[in-house]
């Protein structure tokens, strides 16, 4: 879950900062505000969207559709950048929701599952260690695509400096497959009928995978 949200995320976040470049200011300038304007409207709708949907499904839903978002940076045309933003803002608040719910309970499944150790010396103990654990994951996979983003966008405008269609349609495939990765994830019981904040997984849940 972890690498498939990041790899995600890190095109995303790669995309919005080629745009500055690659665009004309003003475009750029526009582009970047629907996205964080529809982002924080989405934010007062994404917890009831997650409650409704399930967390699976929100998650892979709204990945999909950032895919969507990433489509218009190919063409750069005004109204599709524009079209795309909206989107790429309501499904970042519904991602963004679901994965720090999604995240919390994995990481509780798997400090339930390992049981009581000398490191870990108490459930909640052990609750902090998984979740720091999964936090490093994506930490580090994040920077690492926007690290390796920069040096291959650089190569492929001094390969292809009049197509930049092609650096953009990388990204998209590869937001393409972090998504079909998240479709992988386990699914917890019950997982569309709660709340937030509502029981945690079970040990045996874990133990199955």
């Amino acid at each position: 879950m972890s690498s498939a949200f990041a790899g995600l995320e890190g095109c995303v976040i790669a995309a919005i900062n080629l745009s500055a470049a690659l665009f004309s200011p003003d475009l750029a300038a526009d582009v970047n505000a629907m996205l964080f304007f529809c982002f924080s409207l989405g934010t007062l709708l994404a917890p009831s969207i997650v409650r409704i949907t399930g967390l699976k499904n929100a998650l892979v839903g709204s990945m999909g559709i950032y895919n969507v978002y990433l489509l218009p940076f190919i063409w750069a045309m005004r109204g599709w950048l524009l079209f795309g933003a909206a989107l790429g803002g309501l499904a970042g608040s519904v991602l963004w929701t679901a994965q720090g719910v999604y995240f919390t309970r994995n990481a509780v499944a798997y400090a339930e599952a390992a049981g009581p150790t000398p490191e870990l010396l108490s459930k909640l103990t052990g609750e902090t260690r998984a979740i720091s654990v999964f936090a490093g994951f994506f930490a580090v996979i994040f920077q690492l695509v926007i690290t390796l983003c920069k040096p291959f966008a650089a190569t492929m405008l001094t390969v292809f400096p009049d197509d930049r269609a092609r650096l953009f349609s990388s990204f998209i495939v590869l937001a393409a497959l972090c998504t079909v990765a998240m479709t992988r994830i386990r699914t917890f019981a019950g997982d569309s009928h709660r709340g937030e904040g509502e029981g945690h997984p079970a040990k045996d849940d874990w133990e199955e995978l």
